[in-house]
C-alpha cells in the first residue's frame, strides 16, 4: 500500500515581530492553509547549507571519475534506492506496483536525519567504487586552503563593504521606533541597505552620530558582500546569502542580517568571521 500523503512541510523563523514564513515557498504553501487550521510547532536545528554542497560535489566527483552514471542526480537516485528511501507506485489498470525512488528533499532534513543519510550514501559509494570521495575532497581543500592563505597573507584586508536587499523594512528599529516603510535607516540605497564596515573596530562609516538601530533584515540570497584593502579596492566579492559576519546578534541561518548599532555606529558583539568567503574560494 502507498504511504499516506503527509501535509505540507512549511518553515516558519523567529524574528523580534513573531514567527515568518522561512522562504517565499513557505509563504505560499502557508497562504493556502484554511483559517483555523491548529499548527504544531516543533523547533529545529538548521544544518549548513555547506554539508549539501559537500554531498552534491562528491556525487558529481564519483560521476566524473568512474563514469557510470550519467550524471550526480542519476547517482542520487540509485542512492535512495539501494538505501531503502522507496515507495510503492500502483498501476490503477493492472494492480501492478512499482518501486521507485522516494522524493525525499535533502534541503529541509534536520541536521542529524541528514548527516545519517550522508554517512549511508558515502559507505555505500566507497564499497561501490573503491574509493571515499570525502577524503578526496577533503585532500582538495587542504591543498585549496595552502594557496588561499598565501593569497590572504600578500594582501590586508581592512573593510567589509555590503549591499543587502532588504525584504521587510519594518524587520528595524531607528532610535527605538520601528522603520515601517525603512526611511530612518542610515545608509539606505534604493532597495538595499549598504553599510560599509571597518573590520578591525567594527565600527560603520558615515554613520549619523547619535542614531542607534536594531535590525533583523530578511536578505536571503539577494545580497553581495566585498573585502575592501585600506584604499578601498576590491580585493574579494562574493553574492547570495548573508555570510555569518554580518549577523553577530544572532544565529542569521544565511538568511538574515541581525545586528545592533550603538550610537557612534558601534556594531555590537562585532566578531570578525571570514568563513563565507573562503568558501566561496573554493
Amino acid at each position: 500500500m502507498r504511504k499516506k500523503e503527509k501535509p505540507p512541510l512549511i518553515q516558519a523563523i523567529m524574528t523580534p515581530r513573531g514567527l515568518r514564513a522561512h522562504t517565499q515557498d513557505d509563504a505560499e504553501k502557508l497562504a493556502s492553509i484554511p483559517e483555523g487550521q491548529i499548527f504544531e510547532i516543533v523547533p529545529v536545528t538548521k544544518r549548513s547549507d555547506r554539508q549539501l554542497r559537500t554531498y552534491w560535489k562528491a556525487l558529481g566527483l564519483v560521476v566524473k571519475v568512474t563514469q557510470k552514471w550519467s550524471s550526480a542526480e542519476n547517482l542520487h537516485r540509485d542512492i535512495k534506492m539501494t538505501l531503502g528511501y522507496r515507495e510503492q507506485v500502483v498501476n490503477m489498470r493492472t494492480g501492478e506496483i512499482t518501486l521507485v525512488p522516494d522524493s525525499i528533499a535533502l534541503d529541509k532534513m534536520e541536521h542529524a536525519e541528514f548527516c545519517e543519510f550522508m554517512n549511508q550514501a558515502m559507505a555505500l559509494i566507497a564499497d561501490t567504487v573503491g574509493f571515499d570521495p570525502l577524503a578526496f575532497l577533503a585532500e582538495e581543500r587542504s591543498m585549496t586552503s595552502t594557496i588561499e592563505l598565501t593569497q590572504v597573507v600578500s594582501k590586508e584586508v581592512k573593510y567589509l563593504k555590503a549591499e543587502c536587499g532588504v525584504r521587510y523594512w519594518e524587520d528595524g528599529e531607528v532610535n527605538g521606533k520601528t522603520d515601517d516603510e525603512g526611511t530612518l535607516i542610515p545608509l539606505r540605497v534604493n532597495d538595499a541597505w549598504c553599510p560599509t564596515i571597518d573590520l578591525t573596530t567594527g565600527v560603520i562609516e558615515d554613520w549619523p552620530e547619535g542614531t542607534t538601530a536594531d535590525v533583523h533584515y530578511k536578505v536571503c540570497d539577494d545580497g553581495v558582500y566585498k573585502l575592501l584593502d585600506a584604499e578601498k579596492n576590491v580585493v574579494r566579492s562574493i553574492s547570495g546569502y548573508v555570510p555569518k559576519i554580518m549577523s553577530p546578534g544572532g544565529s542569521g541561518y544565511g538568511d538574515y542580517v541581525i545586528m545592533t548599532v550603538g550610537t557612534d555606529g558601534q556594531i555590537v558583539g562585532w566578531r570578525v568571521d571570514l568563513d563565507g568567503f573562503e568558501e566561496e574560494a573554493e
